[in-house]
């Protein structure tokens, strides 16, 4: 996506018009300046600046989110650090491989390798061998400075929970992309026929496979799930959800504790509901509503309303 067309810039200078203030950008539109009152104040990809530094550098570092929540007792996925070899020198480790395999060992030979500090589902990968390991670890390093290794769990349901100062904003649940069998097509003329984001298509085509051969045709109205990552960059599809509603209450508890328990003012916290037991996932301090904006038929009302209303706890504007 371009920077010039990312809904943040449009919300900002809507904002901006709303309260006549001055609104410029910088960096291809990646850093945008609000001034009011001679007070300057910058929005940083999708960081509204509201958050304590540390409690950003936290959030975006999944091992350590999940070392502070395991701590005070916040039930969550567990994320395990290894770093690039070559910041070997600065921590008392012998090596990396055989503490990799022994996370590996303990996920029971089902693990997701990721980018630590990686966003949008990009650099995760699933392992269920030693050599599918070796693979992604291998592959991740090659762009990211540390891994973290978690055991692969079944999600029922992903939530999203957007948070300012505790009170929730937005709740939305992440479906995964399906294909439903007619009898007729094979799994990948259905892929073919969903709407993906580009590449996305190629990508579940290679990681299907491995369950269900590509010219395998589902019977008809057979329900077949073809991601097994809830993003939406993914292909997964939001789903609005009513922060009233009882059935969510406990997830919500748990984004909110979770929020307070990493002094996070304004972000989103993502719950996996497995086994019937909500779960924190991970931490967003940046909040990316573009897809979201995209989906919903009023999107950049949507999209102002929360990033409006950082702008409004930013400015102390009642």
């Amino acid at each position: 996506m371009n920077n010039l067309d990312r809904e943040i810039v449009a919300s900002m200078r809507r904002y901006g018009k709303a309260h006549s203030l001055d609104v410029r950008t910088h960096s291809h539109d990646w850093i945008v300046e609000v001034t009011r009152d001679g007070r300057v104040h910058h929005v940083f990809g999708y960081d509204l600046g509201l958050n304590a530094s540390t409690t950003h550098r936290l959030c975006n570092d999944k091992a350590a989110t999940f070392e502070v929540l395991n701590t005070h007792g916040i039930a969550a996925i567990p994320h395990h650090l290894f770093l690039h070899p070559r910041w070997l020198d600065y921590v008392a480790l012998d090596g990396n491989w055989a503490r990799i395999l022994e996370a590996f060992a303990a996920c029971n030979n089902d693990a997701v390798v990721k980018d630590n500090e990686g966003t949008g589902g990009k650099e995760v990968l699933r392992a269920t061998s030693v050599k599918e390991l070796e693979q992604a670890a291998t592959a991740i390093f090659e762009r990211a400075r540390s891994i973290a290794i978690s055991p692969y769990v079944d999600i029922q349901v992903e939530l999203r929970f957007v948070l300012l100062d505790g009170a929730p904003l937005l709740a939305y649940a992440k479906d995964r992309p399906v294909v439903i069998g007619d009898g007729k097509r094979s799994i990948s003329e259905l892929i073919a026929a969903l709407d993906l984001p580009e590449g996305v298509d190629r990508e579940i085509l290679a990681e299907i496979a491995s369950v269900h051969p590509a010219a395998h045709v589902p019977d008809a109205d057979e329900v077949i799930s073809v991601q097994w990552r809830h993003n939406l960059g993914k292909g997964g599809t939001p789903r609005m959800l009513d922060i009233a509603d009882p059935g969510i209450a406990d997830a919500l508890d748990l984004a909110r504790a979770a929020a307070a328990h990493t002094n996070l003012r304004f972000g989103s916290v993502d719950i996996a509901i497995v086994d019937g037991t909500p779960l924190v996932l991970e931490i967003n301090s940046g909040v990316m509503l573009e897809h979201l904006s995209d989906a919903a038929s009023d999107g950049a009302a949507l999209t102002d309303r929360i990033y409006h209303a950082v702008l409004d706890r930013v400015f102390g504007v009642d």
